[in-house]
């Protein structure tokens, strides 16, 4: 059986856990800027069909896949993870660039704007249900 949290263990954790929810709450801000972001380097990996484009947008998904998991988002990161995981398997596989695969990340980017948006009104939710 675990020992009782002294007063200062549990005053400890309780500003871990505030400094962890601050930190959640400046990412769910930030999110809508980086599905932006995201969305933009998708229309120019589309436009453009190179590999720069692309790899600046595999990027993108793999800092979001990262970083939504880590602040709590897991259906973002998991989005993300497969918009990431496309963009590699047509680079690995080395496929031309067409108009079958600008169409599939256009259907990635979708899925992680509907999940972003989805994630950030539960998380908006559970944030007004916690504060009556």
């Amino acid at each position: 059986m675990a020992e009782p949290m002294t007063p200062q263990e549990r005053a400890r954790q309780a500003a871990i856990t505030a400094a962890l929810a601050e930190l959640q709450a400046e990412y769910a801000e930030s999110l809508p800027n980086l599905v932006s972001d995201l969305n933009a380097a998708g229309a120019a990996a589309c436009a453009a069909g190179d590999s720069t484009a692309l790899r600046h947008l595999q990027t993108l998904a793999h800092r979001m896949h990262g970083a939504g998991g880590s602040y709590g988002f897991r259906g973002v990161s998991l989005a993300a993870a497969e918009l990431e995981v496309l963009l590699a398997n047509q680079e690995q596989a080395k496929r031309p660039f067409d108009a079958v695969f600008a169409a599939k990340i256009r259907a990635a980017l979708e899925e992680v704007e509907a999940v972003t948006s989805h994630e950030l009104a539960g998380f908006a939710a559970a944030r007004a249900g916690s504060a009556i």
